[in-house]
């Protein structure tokens, strides 16, 4: 998934690889977060992490995922 999206940029360091790939996965955690606790305001901690275990078990086809990571990876004004 993320794989082609290095090879898309050229990136060839492990070390950049592991950062961007920490990075996008930060990324969409917080975002969920967003826009779970916006969605909910009054859910606890239990809920919160109920939800966040079923948003990240569910499983994606590798089209979605590409496409996603590709959307993060985007430069401001880039388009896909």
């Amino acid at each position: 998934m993320i794989k082609e999206v290095w090879e898309a940029h050229e990136v060839a360091d492990k070390k950049i690889k592991k950062v961007t790939l920490v990075s996008v996965l930060q990324d969409h955690v917080v975002t969920w977060y967003i826009k779970h606790s916006n969605d909910n305001p009054n859910t606890g901690i239990a809920e919160i992490q109920a939800a966040l275990n079923r948003e990240f078990s569910r499983p994606k086809s590798e089209t979605q995922s590409i496409i996603w990571f590709k959307e993060i990876t985007m430069l401001p004004g880039e388009t896909p």
